[in-house]
């Protein structure tokens, strides 16, 4: 009897040896599975969080890519559906707050921006108001400024016949040159002394 509880516990040992060491192993590569998830789950998060970086700054023009069909694939594509779609919302913003709503021509903002750009540079037309036009021109003088201003006063005052009547319109132009009347970059003067 004492022999055979000998080789019971021999048998025992080993078998306990045994399992000790397939749940060691089991651990270890569990720990290094779940280790090497945490590094792939945290790199692409690190590199969602990247992409959203620029957002923040209002660079719209780098989307991340998406390389994978899992959950984190899909997110790093909601990402990218919802930086388009800020872009998109903020892009109708600015143009709503810079453009006349029944016109669509540039607004009074975006003309007192423009008549500063184009004291430094550029030509552009806008709408003031309901009855005010800004027209931008440069590099000419006087002379072509007047032969360019008289060519919308001829036309506009030309009578219009609407249904029965005969329709009669009256023109007013301001001319403004640059230094003369608005030096320094001042467009609220230049746009002053075309009211004159």
């Amino acid at each position: 009897m004492q022999k055979s509880l000998e080789e019971v516990h021999r048998s025992y040992s080993a078998i306990s040896q045994a399992l000790i060491t397939a749940s060691l192993l089991a651990l270890a590569a569990a720990l290094s599975i779940s280790l090497f998830l945490v590094r792939t789950v945290t790199r692409l998060v690190e590199r969602l969080a990247r992409a959203v970086q620029p957002i923040g700054q209002g660079d719209y023009g780098h989307q991340g890519e998406v390389t994978r069909q899992d959950e984190l694939g899909a997110l790093a594509a909601a990402f990218n559906k919802m930086e388009s779609a800020v872009a998109e919302h903020e892009s109708r913003i600015a143009h709503q707050a810079l453009r006349d709503t029944r016109t669509g021509l540039p607004n009074r903002a975006l003309a007192r921006d423009g008549l500063q750009s184009a004291i430094l540079r550029a030509a552009r037309r806008a709408c003031l108001g309901g009855d005010e036009f800004l027209m931008l021109v440069e590099y000419v003088n006087l002379a072509a400024v007047m032969a360019i201003g008289g060519k919308p006063s001829k036309t506009l005052c030309e009578p219009m016949k609407l249904e029965k009547a005969e329709v009669h319109t009256d023109v007013s132009i301001g001319i403004s040159l640059y230094p003369d009347h608005g030096s320094g970059g001042d467009s609220d003067a230049a746009r002053r002394h075309c009211h004159v």
